[in-house]
């Protein structure tokens, strides 16, 4: 693939974003994201890319449990847990790319090449799932500062209808981050997303999988969190996942007769 001479930083350029594709048809712009015949060499990841497909169950199957736990929780009408629901979906969308995406990509050796529209818009979804976890998260501290210090006027933004508002802001980033922001792309080489698809090979790879690392703990740690230090949703999991079923016994096989 030979990409345009852009900056390694996501750019708004109209020709190299989802919004362009979607208005034509669903085909990229061929000057920007041509596709060479001599880039079709396979490189497999196994082990890597194994790695990474098991973390990324591991943490969906946390993280459903832990978003079950705070639909059910009693708390579901405060600002913070109405936050983690969109934190969550948000990770989710960014865990379904950085690991279970990029763990079959790499046990299956694909290439760019092999499915060009397909990864151009897993990555569209990657950037924007990670730029909405960013930003709800900070929401998400302001609300828990001002819980902590009973500060009302910081939680008076949060208030009523107005968290809706703040989410829906949120939301806007989040697709206008995947509709009109240049993509991260997957390389082969690196078995990891970068602005840049044309990474040559003098870039440490230890140091990539360590960024990669960090991008998948900025989302399964979140869970890992919420079941550790959470203990109303810890006590929900419990109750939802742990507690016996409750056997019924017919009144009458207690009736005594005389």
């Amino acid at each position: 693939m030979v990409p345009e001479e852009t900056s390694n930083w996501p750019v708004f350029d109209y020709n190299m974003t989802l919004l362009y594709v979607v208005f034509h048809n669903f085909e990229l712009n061929k000057d920007a994201y041509e596709c060479s015949k001599n880039e079709t060499t396979h490189v497999f990841h196994t082990l890597r890319g194994s790695y990474y497909l098991t973390t990324g169950m591991l943490i969906l199957i946390l993280y459903t449990i832990c978003l079950i736990a705070i639909i059910k929780s009693d708390q579901i009408r405060t600002p913070a847990y109405k936050t983690m629901i969109f934190l969550g979906i948000c990770d989710i969308c960014s865990t379904f790319v950085h690991s279970i995406t990029t763990g079959i990509f790499g046990i299956m050796g694909v290439v760019y090449c092999d499915f060009p529209l397909v990864i151009f818009i897993l990555g569209s979804l990657g950037l924007g799932s990670w730029m909405g976890c960013c930003v709800s998260s900070i929401v998400l501290a302001v609300i828990r500062a001002g819980d902590v210090d009973s500060n009302r006027w910081i939680m008076r933004i949060f208030d009523g209808l107005k968290i809706y508002i703040v989410l829906g802001i949120c939301l806007a980033y989040f697709l206008i981050t995947i509709f009109l922001v240049k993509p991260v792309v997957f390389n082969e080489n690196y078995s990891s997303w970068f602005t840049d698809p044309g990474l040559g090979h003098d870039v440490y790879d230890m140091l990539i999988f360590i960024a990669h690392f960090g991008w998948q703990c900025s989302s399964g740690a979140v869970c890992v969190v919420y079941l550790t230090l959470n203990n109303s949703i810890r006590q929900t999991v419990k109750k939802l996942f742990c507690t016996p079923p409750v056997s019924t016994v017919p009144s009458n096989m207690f009736t005594v007769v005389i």
